[in-house]
């Protein structure tokens, strides 16, 4: 429900607050008052300036830039303006700018877009019995959207496309027999398959006995073949076994005497402290390290010295050119502020002006679209106008002025900037690293300074005790070297005795040629019967493919016999769930219709006291009233008898079509009527709803539950 509604700057209502009550209320005044006007501020707060006639910018007051529009309905507060707006709930922000809000607004508040809106709860002026002229086919399709028959639409739709699909897969079948047939057909195919399938595995089997009594026969003839080959060999390996062992026996003997004169010589050589040696190694290279620093210290310490001399002047000339172009730019900012702030009263007052103009060649006001009743308010329009063109001149040249000013601030930075980047030099960065690196040459030279002679004495103390360990490891590692040598010699020597040995000892059995050509020969025998088998396996093989592939198609036709009677019975189920749908689609119309127009004659009664008595509809005739028994087409009826009739076509739809707010506003309902047939429309209004009623009747608010005077 509608609690109430403010506005600011809205066309006519400058600053207005009004109060709505549930039942009938009435926005009563004379012409020109702002009674339409509210209402429009009412779908302006619902659904944004769309739902205005004109441009948006002709909605604020005269003179004014924005207007804002707060609205109150149930629980809900909706604030906009021109350029925003905002949706509240018990204070908490649900919803701001105008594309979230117009969202929110429908899905949550009003239930419905602007076009249904308007249909169902909006008649605008002289639009009242306009509904019962709608064209039958846009009202039908507007009533089947609001009641939801477009799903059982989609649902038939949907059906169809699965039935076509359906009877294109069946179109061309042709069935190679009925399932019976094919079933049987089948199970001789899988007896012959399963036959040839056991003769198969059965010469598999005797395949592999003879494989493996094969290798059997070919491990024995290897046996003897390998124990031939292997005494032969072992009589060549004692001939070299031989050799081995006497050359091992020379090469240990002239090792043990190359070792003896090894160890004299490592007697007589002096040992130095390898540890003690490698920390002398490390010192030198950290003082080499420590000298060369303080030598670079010093060259930087003389460079950076140098290039500060001086210095602060560079920088004095840095900073002037930065605040030179720091200075131009804020002269540029405020140049481009004036320019900008001269433009917008100028775009202002040339707006001004074209609608003075329009207002004074029409003669009619173009804020409110009133026509200027006398000769007296056309000339005051024209004063104004002279007073604006006046206005507008003076801001022109004041305009040239400023442009002047920021063209000169431009050239002014773009003067300033070339300047910085000819002669900017970073003085002041420069001369901190400077600084740094003169610190850090004064810390290095701040400690102990490091002889240039010491550093080659130690180094040549150095070298000398380095040649001496070295001296002292070669012949170490030879005597490590021939350690492991005639350790090896030992180990070879003793193992090619050993070797020699068995050698002697381990030699097999051999065999005759004869033998090994018996045994050749029944290698080949068994070969034979492999070939012969395996022949009979691939002939199986062909066969079982054979009867496979068969069978294979015996099962294809069964299932596609199968598949396509399945197919039918799917056709005639769709078939008819889509006539129960239609039938159903038809039977849902009518009851909604019935309800419609039960409303809207239940109205009629009690508004015309039973003149009227019912409104129905005809496929022929469109919207048709029982007026004394008798029904007629509403197109013969009179102008009071239209008022009626569209309020409470407009009543059935709202109450039937339950899908938007529970709030009607008529625009003028009762301009065509007589006092007492419009205070009877007043009095039947109240018991349906919260009604809004525009009327410039005072006896039109007799019976309202709350008045609104404009």
């Amino acid at each position: 429900m509608l609690r109430s509604i403010a506005t600011k700057n809205f066309k006519k209502l400058h600053d207005h607050s009004f109060e709505l009550t549930s039942g009938l209320n009435i926005i009563s005044g004379e012409n020109a008052q702002g009674k339409t006007t509210m209402t429009q501020a009412i779908m302006t707060a619902l659904y944004g300036v769309r739902s205005v006639p004109g441009a948006s910018e002709n909605i604020p007051t005269w003179g004014e830039k924005d207007f804002e529009v707060t609205l109150e309905i149930g629980a809900y507060t909706i604030i906009r303006s021109l350029r925003n707006c905002k949706v509240l709930e018990q204070s908490a922000l649900m919803a701001t700018g105008h594309t979230a809000c117009n969202d929110y607004i429908e899905d949550h508040i009003t239930g419905a877009d602007l076009k249904t809106f308007k249909l169902l709860n909006w008649s605008e002026q002289g639009e009242t019995s306009a509904l019962l002229t709608l064209g039958a086919t846009q009202l039908q399709r507007d009533v089947e959207k609001l009641s939801g028959v477009a799903f059982i639409d989609d649902i038939i739709k949907l059906a169809g496309i699965d039935l076509r699909d359906f009877q294109r897969d069946v179109e061309g079948f042709e069935s190679k027999g009925s399932k019976k047939e094919l079933e049987g057909k089948l199970e001789t195919i899988m007896t012959d398959r399963t036959a040839v399938m056991m003769g198969q595995s059965e010469s598999e089997t005797t395949k592999k006995a003879l494989k493996a009594h094969q290798t059997e026969v070919k491990a024995q003839l290897s046996q003897m073949e390998g124990n031939n080959r292997l005494v032969v060999k072992i009589e060549k390996e004692v001939i070299k076994l031989q050799a081995q062992v006497d050359r091992h026996s020379e090469s240990l003997s002239e090792l043990a005497a190359e070792e003896k004169q090894l160890e004299t010589k490592l007697s007589r050589l002096d040992v130095i402290d390898v540890v003690e040696f490698q920390n002398q190694k490390v010192r030198l290279v950290a003082d080499r390290k420590t000298y060369e620093l303080q030598q670079a210290a010093v060259r930087k310490k003389a460079e950076m010295e140098q290039l500060l001399n001086g210095f602060e002047e560079l920088v004095a000339v840095d900073n002037e050119l930065i605040n030179y172009v720091k200075i131009t730019e804020a002269d540029l900012q405020t140049a481009r502020d004036k320019v900008s702030s001269t433009e917008n009263d100028c775009d202002r007052w040339v707006a001004e002006v074209l609608q003075l103009t329009k207002t004074v060649k029409s003669g009619r006001c173009e804020t409110c679209g009133q026509l200027i009743a006398d000769e007296a308010g056309i000339i005051e329009h024209e004063k104004l106008l002279v007073k604006a063109k006046a206005t507008l001149s003076t801001l022109q040249d004041k305009q040239d002025v400023n442009v002047k000013a920021l063209k000169s601030s431009e050239e002014r930075l773009r003067d300033a900037k070339e300047a910085k980047e000819q002669n900017f030099g970073s003085w002041a960065v420069k001369a901190e690293f400077w600084h740094d690196s003169l610190d850090k040459a004064n810390e290095m030279l701040s400690r102990p300074l490091i002889a240039e002679g010491y550093l080659e004495n130690m180094q040549d103390r150095l070298d000398a005790e380095a040649l001496q360990i070295r001296e002292v490891d070669n012949v170490n590692d030879r005597l490590d070297l021939l350690g492991r040598k005639i350790q090896m010699a030992g180990k070879l020597l003793s193992a090619n005795s050993v070797s020699l040995e068995e050698a002697k000892t381990g030699c097999p059995t051999s065999y005759s040629d004869t033998e090994v050509a018996d045994l050749k020969a029944d290698i080949q025998e068994i070969t034979d019967d492999i070939s012969n088998i395996v022949t009979h396996i691939h002939n199986l093989t062909i066969e079982l493919a054979t009867v496979t592939e068969l069978c294979k198609q015996t099962s294809e036709a069964l299932a596609a016999e199968v598949e396509h009677r399945e197919t039918m019975n799917e056709i005639q189920l769709l078939t008819e769930l889509i006539d129960y749908l239609r039938n159903s689609r038809v039977t849902f119309l009518s009851s909604i219709w019935s309800q419609i127009l039960g409303h809207a004659s239940g109205f009629l009664a009690q508004a015309t006291d039973g003149k009227i008595t019912g409104l129905s509809k005809s496929e022929k005739y469109g919207f048709m009233f029982c007026e004394d028994g008798q029904f007629a087409p509403v197109t013969s009826a009179s102008g009071a008898q239209r008022g009626f009739i569209g309020v409470a076509a407009r009543i059935g739809l709202s109450q039937a079509l339950r899908v938007s707010c529970p709030v009607l506003v008529l625009d003028e309902p009762t301009e065509s009527m007589s006092e007492a047939n419009a205070l009877r429309l007043s009095g039947a209004l109240l018991s349906h709803g919260q009604i809004i009623v525009i009327t410039h009747r005072m006896s039109d608010s007799y019976t309202a539950s709350n008045v609104i005077e404009l």
